[in-house]
C-alpha cells in the first residue's frame, strides 16, 4: 500500500504541474523535492522527468518509446477477460471510454487508472496498485463480471451500473434518468459494436504520456506522437 500511495502522490503532483504548465505561465524548468523535474522544449512540449539535466545536456526528439496503447494492453485484456468470462471487446470499450488507455488517469471524483476504479472499490476488489495496468484491469474485469451476474446477463444494466453504481440501478429499477449515465452507455456500446474508434489519438486529447528511457529514467510528457530520448 505504501508503494501505491507514493505513486498516487507522484501522479497528483505531475498532474498539477501539467495543468500549471498548460494553462499557466510556463516555460521555466522547475524541480519538485529534487525528484520531479519539468522542462519545456523549444516547441512548447512539456517534459516531466525524475532525472535532472545539466545546461549542456540536450533532450532530442527520437523514435517513440511508447507503442499504441490499444496494442500495449491487448494481450492483458484478452487473458484476464478469458479468466472471468467477459467479452474482451466489451472490456476494451469500457477502458476506451473510461481512460482512453491512459493508465495514469485520475478523474475529478478520484477514480484511478485504466478502468477508473474508485479507491474504495479498488480496495474491495483487492487491487494493490490502481495505476498498474494489470492490477487495474484485473480489478475492473472482476467488477464487470460481478455486475453482469448481478443483473442476470443484461449488459446495458451492467454497464450503467459500472458508471453510476448498482444501488442506483436498483433504486430506479433500470437505467437511471441521468444524462451522464445514458451518454456513458452509448459511448461504450458505440465502441463495442464498432461504430466508434476504440482509441482517440493523443493529437485529439490532452493526455499525459509516460516514457521509460533506455537509461531507466522516466518522462511524463504531453507530446503527441513522439517520445523524447537523451542524445548519446
Amino acid at each position: 500500500m505504501i508503494k501505491f500511495y507514493m505513486r498516487y502522490i507522484a501522479v497528483l503532483v505531475a498532474a498539477l504541474l501539467v495543468i500549471f504548465q498548460l494553462f499557466g505561465a510556463g516555460g521555466v524548468s522547475t524541480s519538485i523535492a529534487a525528484e520531479m523535474y519539468v522542462y519545456t522544449d523549444e516547441n512548447g512540449t512539456l517534459l516531466l522527468t525524475d532525472k535532472p539535466y545539466l545546461e549542456n545536456e540536450s533532450l532530442a526528439r527520437g523514435r517513440s518509446w511508447v507503442s499504441s496503447p490499444l496494442h500495449e494492453f491487448q494481450s492483458t485484456i484478452k487473458r484476464i477477460s478469458a479468466r472471468y468470462r467477459v467479452d474482451p471487446t466489451l472490456v476494451t470499450a469500457v477502458i476506451s471510454t473510461e481512460s482512453n488507455f491512459n493508465e495514469l488517469a485520475i478523474s475529478r471524483s478520484g477514480a484511478m487508472g485504466l478502468m477508473q476504479l474508485m479507491p474504495d472499490t479498488a480496495t474491495h476488489l483487492g487491487v494493490q496498485d490502481p495505476f498498474d495496468p494489470k492490477d487495474n484491469i484485473e480489478g475492473g474485469v472482476k467488477y464487470l463480471r460481478y455486475l453482469i451476474e448481478r443483473f442476470k446477463g443484461n449488459l446495458e444494466l451492467a454497464i450503467a451500473a459500472y458508471n453510476c453504481g448498482p444501488s442506483t440501478i436498483d433504486k430506479f429499477g433500470g437505467v437511471p434518468p441521468y444524462g451522464e449515465t445514458r451518454r456513458y452507455i452509448k459511448k461504450v456500446f458505440d465502441r463495442y459494436h464498432g461504430k466508434k474508434s476504440m482509441y482517440i489519438s493523443p493529437s485529439q486529447s490532452r493526455t499525459v504520456r509516460k516514457i521509460v528511457r533506455s537509461d531507466g529514467s522516466i518522462i511524463y510528457t504531453n507530446s503527441s506522437s513522439e517520445a523524447y530520448i537523451r542524445t548519446q
